[in-house]
């Protein structure tokens, strides 16, 4: 004869769970009373009910945590992009001197080639009968001279023959 399911412990036998330890005792044997004539239906449907609330808490704490997880990365991402912006801006100013800098020198070479730079001599825009042709001679004593050659220093006039 099996006599086990006729004999139920005593509620004051059984551990108090972790959350009603605090209650005053007054409450806490409201609370046992309340769950000793409870149908287990309702009992279910409560237990149901804390256990929604939890998975809704669980949700709510998990969506913060996300949220504060893109909030980081959107810092660090705005932290990368502001310090990018920042290089190419330096980066552009730079390219931009050098470009103002270039545009100077041309402007400067172009006055300098603008500019006239061989002084011509008034006479030589007349018609001259002497040509001034740069020409290296070597007199007899062997020192190099330079000097000028004149139609007049030929002893030969000048003919170019087609042979």
């Amino acid at each position: 004869m099996d006599t086990s399911g006729q004999y139920k412990q005593h509620s004051s036998l059984l551990p108090k769970p972790a959350g009603m330890q605090n209650l005053p005792e007054g409450l806490l044997e409201a609370v046992q009373k309340a769950a000793k004539i409870t149908p287990l239906e309702a009992k279910l449907s409560t237990r149901d009910q804390i256990l929604n609330k939890i998975e809704e808490l669980c949700m709510q704490w998990q969506n913060k945590a996300e949220n504060k997880q893109q909030l980081a990365y959107a810092a660090q991402l705005a932290s990368t992009t502001t310090g990018f912006t920042d290089t190419m801006a330096a980066l552009n100013t730079e390219k931009n001197n050098q470009v103002a800098s270039l545009q100077q020198e041309i402007e400067h070479l172009r006055r300098e080639a603008a500019a006239p730079t061989l002084e011509i001599p008034p006479q030589s825009h007349t018609a001259s009968s002497e040509a001034y042709t740069p020409a290296e001679t070597v007199p007899h004593n062997g020192n190099p001279h330079r000097g000028y050659i004149k139609p007049s220093n030929l002893s030969e006039p000048l003919s170019f023959s087609s042979d």
